[in-house]
């Protein structure tokens, strides 16, 4: 598992519990379980969890699941997927914040977060030395931005789509917004997909900086389906063959409609209507027709017993029939907020928020701390 799976799980969790899918003993269980794995696991150089866990042992691994006795890097995206939920989940049951908040108070912020951008990092194979890496691109940037701001962390790039990298591309005449930082340089592609736009508008709400770009962004898979006839919903998914990981995109690398993977390497041939991407399409504009259209696409993509599939294959290879808990964990949470809107809004209402920048500020205190603490 990777963190940001690990958050979906507690997303799962704590929605299959609103909606009686799970008793309270079988919950209780469940998030004290894993908040002892993630007070405990073995940190990547002492500072982070590292990118990937064996579930089974609690072990760093690398993404093969492969024992890796000095981790392979920290994903600070992830994290902030983790942290997002451990929030959720203290503000409706505020008897696991001391533990949810000791599970963060373990990481080193001053490595993850400075001059209002994320850092994450890798180990460099030929060196064995750890690399850090400015981390995030238009969209999964913001929604991770958000999550760290809430935390009280300055983050004053990342938490706002309309910064200095931003750039816009016409597709079917819907203006679309991407990240114009070059892979090339950077390493690091932008891929412009439903998910985080998605969970950004469930979680901390729509307003006047996404209102527009979430928009578009169902607009132009409605446009999609318009000119070519194929149903669209597209996101980074798993895929039950090789790669068995692709990002099928609105745009990447300067194309439209692009399916590659991280190295850049095109697979046309996996193109699908992303399962989780059409549900939260669907409940985000739930009067339009195009909805009802997703809907009706993968209305049956799932096992009985082992919950929904990836995707289906828009060449009509069938369905993707990997199936993942992060996919699962966003459908769940999907109906929390058909239940209640705005999660982070609805939570915030008990007063129960995990802010905790200055906590973690004089455990640690850190050189520089002040320049990471937002002081409003």
């Amino acid at each position: 598992t990777t963190m940001w799976d690990t958050g979906s799980v507690l997303g799962g969790i704590i929605a299959a519990r609103e909606l009686c899918l799970v008793t309270q003993k079988e919950f209780d269980d469940q998030i004290t379980n894993i908040l002892k794995t993630l007070n405990t696991i073995e940190l990547y150089d002492g500072y982070a969890p590292n990118k990937a866990y064996n579930t089974k042992n609690g072990e760093m691994v690398d993404y093969l699941n492969k024992t890796s006795e000095d981790g392979i890097g920290v994903s600070v995206l992830d994290l902030a997927r983790l942290a997002a939920w451990l929030n959720i989940l203290t503000q409706g049951h505020p008897k696991y914040t001391l533990a949810a908040r000791n599970v963060m108070m373990r990481w080193n912020f001053e490595k993850l977060i400075a001059n209002g951008q994320m850092y994450g990092s890798y180990r460099d194979p030929v060196s064995k030395q750890t690399k850090p890496v400015q981390e995030g691109r238009l969209g999964y940037e913001q929604y991770a931005g958000k999550v760290f701001a809430k935390l009280g962390f300055n983050q004053e790039i990342s938490a706002t789509y309309h910064n200095k990298f931003k750039s816009t591309v016409l597709i079917y005449d819907v203006p679309i917004a991407y990240d114009s930082r070059d892979p090339r340089e950077l390493g690091a592609y932008n891929y412009v997909v439903t998910e985080s736009y998605a969970l950004d508008a469930m979680e901390h709400g729509i307003d006047q900086g996404n209102r527009a770009l979430i928009k578009n962004i169902f607009q132009v898979q409605k446009e999609r389906w318009l000119k070519t006839g194929i149903v669209t919903a597209v996101s980074e998914d798993n895929v039950d063959r090789k790669p068995y990981f692709v990002y099928n995109t609105i745009f990447t690398a300067g194309i439209p409609w692009n399916t590659i993977t991280d190295k850049g390497i095109n697979y046309h041939q996996l193109k699908s209507v992303s399962v989780k991407a059409a549900m939260s399409l669907a409940l985000l504009y739930p009067n339009a027709d195009y909805s009802k259209l997703l809907l009706n696409a993968i209305e049956s993509a799932y096992h009985p017993e082992k919950g929904w599939y990836s995707g289906v294959f828009e060449d009509g290879k069938g369905y993707n029939k990997a199936i993942t808990a992060n996919t699962n964990g966003i459908i769940l949470s999907t109906i929390l907020f058909k239940m209640h809107g705005t999660l982070f809004k609805e939570c915030s209402l008990c007063g129960g928020d995990l802010t905790f920048a200055e906590t973690w500020a004089e455990k640690f205190k850190p050189k520089n701390m002040l320049a990471l603490i937002d002081n409003k």
